[in-house]
């Protein structure tokens, strides 16, 4: 959910008076794009040519990777492949390191791909902090490129 910062924005009220935020789904920037537009229905701004922009910019840049959360279907053909499919599933399902190590993983690992090596917790540990080097690098390089940006924070109170 999102609060528009635009000045002179009004936001929509519930039925018990409360404010009603901005949804914008991860797989989707629709209402975004309605609500963003809606500002300047007559482009005078050039609204429509700036959000053109900032999705062909998303598009094109070569340094954003996504995690993925969709099934696929893909061989295991190497252990790189294995040890960043394990990685991934641990960061996208938010877990702890010592699953790799249980042993219905372990078996379910070596069912899958029984010409791979599970690894351990302290190897993911390790690749873990250097995936979240990577993607602090690529987030600052990302955001000194760009000229507007927006922010939210999932936080327990």
């Amino acid at each position: 959910m999102y609060r528009c910062l635009f000045e002179g924005c009004k936001m929509k009220v519930k039925k018990d008076g409360t404010q009603k935020s901005l949804i914008v789904f991860n797989d989707t920037r629709f209402n975004a794009k309605r609500h963003y537009l809606s500002h300047d229905p007559n482009n005078s701004l050039g609204h429509k040519d700036k959000w053109r922009k900032a999705v062909d910019k998303l598009k094109e840049s070569s340094d954003t990777h996504h995690i993925t959360t969709r099934p696929s279907v893909q061989r295991l053909s190497s252990q790189t492949d294995l040890d960043n499919w394990v990685m991934n599933f641990l960061i996208v399902d938010v877990l702890p390191m010592h699953v790799v190590e249980k042993a219905g993983f372990k078996t379910l690992v070596s069912s899958l791909a029984p010409h791979l090596q599970l690894r351990g917790r302290t190897f993911f540990t390790n690749m873990l902090e250097t995936k979240y080097e990577e993607r602090k690098l690529q987030l600052k390089a990302a955001l000194s490129r760009c000229t507007d940006a927006a922010t939210t924070v999932d936080a327990w109170t």
